[in-house]
């Protein structure tokens, strides 16, 4: 089991006419990961706040 908890944010601003709108556009974005996959990761704990960027990941994962 895990030992530390964290707190995975990922935003997106829409432009939508309802909030039901908003979030569905935002879930196909998300699904077809169309832009970059950025989030900020705060260790539940501590506080601390990391940026993580999943392409820059990816492609050092690649590389090895």
């Amino acid at each position: 089991m895990p030992e530390r908890q964290f707190r995975v944010t990922w935003e997106i601003d829409e432009w939508a006419d309802t909030p039901e709108q908003a979030a569905r556009q935002a879930a196909e974005v998300m699904l077809r990961r169309a832009m970059e996959s950025v989030f900020e990761v705060t260790e539940a704990m501590t506080g601390k706040k990391t940026t993580v960027d999943l392409d820059v990941c990816y492609e050092e994962l690649e590389e090895k």
